[in-house]
């Protein structure tokens, strides 16, 4: 999923819309997600890489944590970082402690 972010944050235009970095990054996870079904994700995640309405299910759990690495070292300023982790975790973790760990990181 960290390889996910970081494609899609490469990848994304400076006028990115949050909704093309939503289904952009949702699409690079579901497609590493499938590439390794066994990687040990929480269910919650399981059933959301299967569902193809791609929306987030309010998780505040440190997936959008452990993903969130490449975000610091893509973008220059504190702000922007914070804001860009934001928007990382909020494909899945838009429960505010969910956001609050992608930022932390």
């Amino acid at each position: 999923m960290t390889l996910a972010v970081g494609l899609t944050f490469l990848d994304a235009p400076s006028s990115a819309s949050d909704d093309w970095i939503l289904r952009t990054l949702a699409d690079h996870m579901r497609k590493f997600g499938k590439m390794y079904p066994n990687a040990g994700y929480g269910g919650r995640f399981r059933q959301w890489l299967l569902n193809p309405e791609c929306k987030a299910y309010n998780s505040f759990g440190n997936g959008s944590a452990m993903r969130v690495s490449p975000i610091g070292w893509i973008h220059a300023s504190l702000e922007e970082t914070l804001a860009e982790a934001k928007r990382s975790a909020e494909v899945t973790h838009n429960h505010p402690e969910g956001i609050k760990g992608a930022q932390a990181i």
